[in-house]
């Protein structure tokens, strides 16, 4: 796993920008609580577009400290520096930047977070938990409950639920039983999620052309009735909201399962045969879903995958979603460690 583990050179503001500076041209001297102070005093677009801002000039661990801070409203934080690798007596090592990517709004993405201990001493991990956003969660995933002997890990395990658009930054706070604490930046994007507009139907008949003009006197001609059958409706295929998922993991440890969304474009309640074709018995899914008709009160349905590899490496394989006469494909990859 590489860890970011230095900070960017300090910029500064381009020769148009008649505002303040931004919090990322402070120099070193107090620009940790300098830079916070600024944040809490941004609108939140604002905000989010000077931590991104502070990330690419400053670095990640140097914005860390001041999400830290910026969570502190007394502009002090407690523990140890922010940084992936530190130098107190407890080593412990990991991503300093979590990136989620985009998500979909009130949908979730759960990934798993390593924390090597790099140190000589057995280190236990007393709380996890999340500042800054409240969008995000996180806890212990691993058997040990936060017991980590020198140089094995522990998973921790970071939840995130999008329910606002745009870039939504917050901290995951790991403090060890010495009271030691050590932060990491975590990121997301909330990505706005519109229903599709229904296929036309194929099967429905041209409308008829006009009837020619009819002289004022002339008698009109009654036409016989005539019944045309009514067209059973099309089976439409189903919306899939990814057509890949990707899993990392550990040889022989289950992970919390990934959420597929599914949603119908027909008219009633559909049943879907799922299976999973290759992946070595890596991946597992249920084996029928009941989706709803697509609407903007009802929930899409959701699938969980679950991955649990058996050897180090890469592993791939399909989930086949089956109905009527449709057959629809996701794309499974899974890359483990031992």
């Amino acid at each position: 796993m590489e860890a970011a583990r230095t900070e960017a050179p300090v910029g500064t503001a381009g020769p148009g920008d008649a505002r303040a500076p931004s919090v990322a041209a402070h120099g070193a001297l107090g620009s940790v609580t300098q830079a916070a102070a600024r944040l809490r005093g941004l609108a939140p677009q604002e905000r989010d577009a000077e931590i991104g801002v502070l990330q690419s000039q400053r670095g990640n661990a140097f914005t860390g400290k001041v999400l830290a801070a910026l969570d502190d409203a007394s502009g002090m934080t407690a523990g140890t520096d922010v940084t992936d690798e530190v130098s107190a007596p407890t080593r412990l090592e990991f991503e300093s930047l979590v990136d989620l990517g985009d998500v979909e709004l009130l949908a979730q993405r759960v990934v798993p977070i390593y924390v090597y201990n790099r140190g000589q001493q057995p280190v236990h991990i007393a709380r996890v938990a999340t500042a800054v956003s409240t969008n995000y969660r996180a806890s212990i995933d691993d058997k040990g409950q936060g017991d980590i002997e020198p140089g094995d890990y522990a998973v921790v395990r970071l939840e995130f639920t999008a329910r606002t658009v745009g870039v939504d930054a917050g901290l995951v706070k790991i403090t060890t039983d010495t009271g030691e604490t050590f932060d990491i930046v975590v990121r997301a994007s909330g990505k706005p999620w519109a229903p599709s507009a229904p296929a036309a139907d194929p099967t429905r008949a041209a409308e008829p052309p006009a009837a020619p003009a009819v002289p004022e006197r002339a008698p009109l001609p009654v036409p016989a009735p005539v019944t045309e059958p009514i067209p059973a409706p099309v089976a439409q295929p189903l919306r899939i909201l990814s057509d890949k998922l990707h899993f990392n993991g550990v040889v022989g440890r289950p992970l919390l399962p990934q959420w597929l969304g599914v949603a119908s474009p027909n008219e009633g309640r559909v049943a879907v045969n799922v299976s999973i074709e290759g992946g070595d018995g890596s991946f597992t899914a249920p084996s029928d879903l009941s989706v709803e008709p697509e609407s903007k009160n009802a929930p899409r349905a959701q699938l969980p995958i679950a991955f649990m590899p058996l050897r180090p490496g890469t592993v791939r394989g399909h989930l086949v979603l089956r109905y009527g006469q449709h057959e629809q494909r996701v794309e499974l990859e899974g890359e483990a460690i031992q």
